[in-house]
């Protein structure tokens, strides 16, 4: 593990949200695609704006590419649908 994911761990120990997780989990991955809930990325900018920006660049330079995916309502329950460039939503 290089020192720029150490030190990233680290510092994300102390914030409030999963956003450690996100990183470990991408870490354990060959693909380079994160499909994200577009719901947890707005939650990471309001609970912890300044680490969302730190993981979200610290993937960018790992050549991660990111999907968001929009969580919407069926019949009372979450679906979630990918959205973006060559997305075919319905």
């Amino acid at each position: 593990m290089d020192d720029a994911t150490e030190t990233l761990l680290r510092d994300l120990e102390a914030s409030p949200t999963d956003l450690k997780k996100l990183v470990v989990t991408s870490l354990g991955r060959s693909a380079r695609t994160l499909a994200i809930a577009s719901a947890a990325i707005a939650r990471w900018q309001r609970d912890d704006p300044h680490q969302w920006t730190a993981v979200r660049e610290w993937l960018l330079a790992r050549d991660s590419k990111i999907v968001i995916v929009k969580t919407i309502a069926h019949h009372g329950r979450a679906v979630s649908r990918l959205s973006g460039p060559g997305c075919n939503p319905r």
